[in-house]
């Protein structure tokens, strides 16, 4: 890689810069076994609060891209860390069901316009051939958060208790702020792209081979939700592991999601010459094999089979955002590319506001974990006959 030490350095502070924003939203499932105990609430309630998330990145998407191209991706990179530290702070203070739908709603309105900054500032500053790798770098940050949060949290509330241990973790994020202010600061104002494309949205619906690579994306994105939400309430409520220890197979997941998402990449275009087709068949059928295995997993299993089926999840549903995307996008001709992202982003929060609530709904009212992981199952499979029927793509021969 060209990419000179400058260059890295600025496309850390994108990465960090985007990531701290998704320490809360990643941080929920981890915190979901402490929420329980010391708000009292149930399943149904933790389904609401991830559905509290995806409703504020939903409502916040547009608009987030027009505040970036009006404002600049670097002023919304620099003030990305301090809203994380407030977010920390307001949960650390939370006193109930709603206030916690409040706090989570508010980190998920934040996402998009983190998102967007760090993706579209990636792109700004670096040169076309590298723009690529770049970009699949600063796209690690969602998963480096899960990895930070699901490792550190529980340990470090275990041991200071709930208030104490949000506030520490708030106020170990300023020198990191700082940091990030300095970095972007250094480079001056990153240059702005005002172009808006002013196309109807939902004309890409005709078209036959994006519209079912909607139905590819929101599967794949359903089921990623799902296992965010769910999975460690699952292995310590139901396999009986310790908080700290289902957080580290949370932990071991998003790991090999972070390896998993540059190197499906390489598998597409080294062995199946740019068929991402057949990639993102072997997503979906391992996404169902997991999500199976979830729903057959028996009481006190221990953590070694949950750890394989975290494998499972983090090289499937986990990793799948950068193929699905780029298999989406070969459908539509370049102008209509943000267009297509924006669909996308609809359908994510979207169905971050629907499955959730249903698997907390079963869970709690027909007590069934079994019937939960099977619902998640089934609609990631889902993914499956759409992939075999999509046509060739007009953009890539997909042969």
């Amino acid at each position: 890689m060209s990419l000179n030490a400058l260059k890295l350095r600025l496309i850390l502070a994108f990465l960090i810069a985007g990531a701290i924003p998704e320490l809360l939203t990643m941080g929920f499932s981890p915190l979901t076994p402490f929420l329980i105990e010391r708000f009292v609430l149930t399943e149904v309630h933790i389904g609401l609060l991830s559905a509290s998330m995806g409703a504020g990145s939903l409502v916040l998407s547009v608009s987030a891209g027009h505040f970036v191209d009006a404002r600049g991706s670097r002023t919304v990179l620099m003030a990305s860390v301090f809203v994380a530290v407030l977010s920390f702070m307001a949960l650390s203070l939370a006193g109930g069901f709603y206030s916690l739908f409040v706090v989570f709603f508010l980190a998920g309105s934040f996402r998009p316009f983190s998102d967007i900054a760090s993706t579209k500032a990636t792109m700004l500053a670096v040169p076309e051939p590298d723009q690529t790798t770049a970009v699949g770098i600063v796209h690690v940050g969602p998963s480096l958060s899960s990895v930070a949060t699901s490792a550190l949290l529980p340990g470090l509330i275990t041991v200071m208790g709930w208030r104490s241990g949000l506030q520490l973790t708030a106020v170990l994020l300023l020198p990191v702020g700082w940091w990030v202010c300095r970095s972007l600061a250094a480079q001056g104002d990153l240059p702005m792209d005002r172009q808006a494309h002013r196309g109807r949205l939902f004309v890409l619906l005709r078209n036959p081979g994006f519209s079912r690579c909607l139905i590819v994306w929101g599967s794949f994105m359903a089921g990623n939700f799902a296992f965010l939400s769910f999975f460690i309430l699952h292995l310590t409520e139901v396999v009986g592991l310790k908080p700290s220890m289902a957080g580290g197979v949370l932990a071991l997941a998003q790991v090999v999601a972070m390896i998993g998402r540059p190197l499906w990449g390489v598998i597409s275009d080294r062995f199946f010459g740019g068929r991402r087709i057949r990639v993102a068949l072997i997503m979906g059928v391992i996404a169902t094999v997991a999500f199976a295995a979830l729903a057959l997993l028996p009481r006190e299993a221990g953590a070694l089979i949950p750890a394989v089926i975290a494998v499972g999840a983090g090289a499937s549903i986990m990793s799948s955002r950068p193929v699905a995307t780029t298999l989406a996008v070969e459908y539509v001709p370049q102008k209509d590319a943000g267009r297509a992202l924006a669909l996308l982003s609809l359908v994510t929060w979207t169905v971050a506001m629907m499955l959730p609530p249903l698997m907390g709904w079963i869970i709690t009212y027909a007590g069934s974990w079994t019937w939960a992981w099977m619902v998640s199952a089934i609609i990631a499979g889902g993914s499956i006959p759409a992939l075999l029927s999509l046509p060739p793509s007009p953009v890539r021969p997909q042969g």
